[in-house]
């Protein structure tokens, strides 16, 4: 019973409303189940967001910026862990795991960052509009990749310690909007940006259509290479070492060529994916 239940929750991405159980099966999905209800409120948001100028539009994302914030900051007062780095923290030496995935896992408590991003897409969308005239160059890139490099190798180092929900909410989610941003109106604007070239290489561009079935793929695949239970079955050991880690990440870059090929390029599965998104469109 444990089991079909699961297998349900992970079948209809449901299992982000379970702050204990949204990492069942295959973990990385948390993030699709999440994003999948918290889009599904864009219908009713996007207008508004249409209607907006861009003095509006920078006022809701502070908003929005705050909304996003204030469930982190109770989270670690409550708890006291503003100097916790969960990622690299064991379950067992966490206060209040249940919390912690609500704050990360909550389908509601990420649709303002979700919304977060949709009102950046609308900012750079009126560029040049009511006599607009944004300025941007390299360094409209190069900084805020910069500064989200930085605080990476701050936490690494020890130097800067905080929680990975303040880091994320604070520094690296404005600063990844700030890169996109820039990058994409260095793009519109032709301005000579080494940075958007090497990013819109081919070569790049070829990897970049293996994010998703490398996100998609690459927890079962370690699960294979690295769960104890299943890989002695598999392997006779756990995969551990530098070696074995190389092989793990070929057998899952080789496994997401496979499937982008096969299925996600696929003109059939391109068009059920349409006609279910419409079905399930129409009953919104």
């Amino acid at each position: 019973p444990t089991a079909v239940w699961h297998g349900f929750l992970s079948g209809t991405m449901t299992q982000a409303w379970f702050p204990m159980h949204a990492e069942i099966w295959n973990a990385p999905t948390w993030f699709l189940s999440a994003l999948t209800f918290a889009t599904a409120l864009f219908p009713f948001c996007l207008p508004k967001i249409a209607q907006m100028d861009k003095k509006q539009l920078r006022k809701t994302v502070g908003w929005l910026w705050i909304i996003n914030l204030l469930p982190k900051i109770g989270y670690c007062y409550d708890l006291n862990v503003w100097k916790l780095a969960e990622g690299v923290s064991s379950a067992k030496a966490h206060p209040s795991m249940a919390m912690f995935n609500m704050v990360r896992f909550s389908p509601l408590l990420q649709v303002a960052e979700v919304l977060i991003g949709a009102v950046a897409c609308r900012l750079v969308m009126l560029d040049g509009t009511e006599g607009d005239d944004t300025k941007t160059n390299a360094l409209s890139t190069f900084v805020p990749l910069a500064g989200i490099i930085g605080l990476m190798l701050a936490r690494a180092t020890g130097l800067v310690e905080i929680s990975d929900m303040l880091a994320r909410a604070v520094v690296f989610v404005p600063l990844f909007l700030r890169f996109m941003m820039a990058a994409h109106r260095n793009t519109v604007k032709g301005v000579k940006d080494p940075l958007v070239s090497f990013l819109s290489s081919k070569f790049l561009g070829s990897l970049g259509a293996l994010a998703f079935p490398i996100f998609v793929l690459h927890g079962p695949i370690g699960q294979v290479f690295y769960k104890k239970l299943i890989a002695t079955r598999v392997f006779g050991k756990v995969m551990t070492g530098p070696q074995n880690f190389g092989l793990y990440l070929l057998t899952t870059v080789a496994s997401a060529w496979i499937v982008q090929k096969t299925f996600l390029s696929s003109k059939a599965v391109a068009n059920w994916s349409k006609n279910s998104v419409d079905k399930l469109s129409s009953w919104v």
